[in-house]
């Protein structure tokens, strides 16, 4: 629910968004999750034609890695 309303309350500021290396990102929201889950044995996989991809995002971005991966993880075998 934190999550829900931060996004609201963002949503309400315009908040700038910055080229982002979304791959990196990905990357350390995998580092992190890994580390949360040392108990798991988690196979996650990045496969990209490029070592770089950059978007338009804010800082949020990181979050809905996160979001998405630990919900993978807690709701899966």
């Amino acid at each position: 629910m934190s999550n829900v309303r931060k996004l609201y309350e963002n949503d309400k500021q315009a908040i700038p968004k910055i080229r982002t290396d979304v791959l990196a990102k990905l990357n350390e929201a995998i580092t992190l999750v890994k580390k949360s889950f040392q108990d798991r044995t988690l196979n996650i996989k990045i496969t990209s034609f490029n070592k770089t991809v950059f978007v338009d995002a804010d800082e949020e971005i990181s979050d809905v890695f996160e979001n998405l991966l630990f919900n993978a993880v807690l709701h899966n075998m």
